[in-house]
């Protein structure tokens, strides 16, 4: 058990955050979403981690098969099933299942788990038909420079509605 939430706690840690300063706190106007509800319903699937520098560039960090094997199940009942997967020891394996509820909280999503656990707050920069992008503002770690936080987003792509 330990060794399963020690692996799921990294690959979070690799692709949600970069710091500790993880606030949650933006200004409505640094969010591309306005606070109306949209569609997030369906299962989705995660391809790739991208870091927005200040300068505009990009880092992106492309997931490889075994963790675009994870999925991110939502559903219009508010219930959710997160299935993490990681391959550390050279096998591809579910590193975790989160099974919770989800609710819109301001302009984040936030994900809690059955035991009343806050597993996330994620704030959504893009939704649409067959695309999600969930993710929260950091500091540059990944483009060297001290900037003011910039986006830092998975790319989830629907696999079934």
């Amino acid at each position: 058990m330990k060794l399963r939430l020690n692996l799921t706690l990294i690959v979070l840690i690799i692709f949600s955050s970069c710091t500790s300063n993880d606030d949650f706190e933006t200004k409505e106007s640094q969010s591309p979403i306005s606070n109306e509800l949209r569609s997030v319903n369906g299962i989705w699937k995660p391809i790739k981690t991208v870091r927005i520098c200040s300068d505009g560039s990009e880092k992106i960090f492309n997931f490889n098969s075994c963790l675009q094997k994870s999925r991110l199940s939502i559903s219009s009942n508010s219930n959710f099933e997160w299935s993490v997967f990681f391959d550390g020891s050279g096998n591809c394996v579910e590193a975790d299942n989160y099974v919770g509820t989800w609710e819109f909280d301001g302009e984040y999503l936030k994900l809690t788990e059955n035991s009343e656990n806050v597993i996330a707050f994620y704030t959504v920069f893009d939704v649409s038909k067959d695309r999600l992008l969930l993710g929260h503002y950091t500091d540059n770690c990944f483009c060297y420079e001290e900037n003011p936080p910039t986006p830092n987003y998975t790319e989830y792509i629907r696999v079934k509605k």
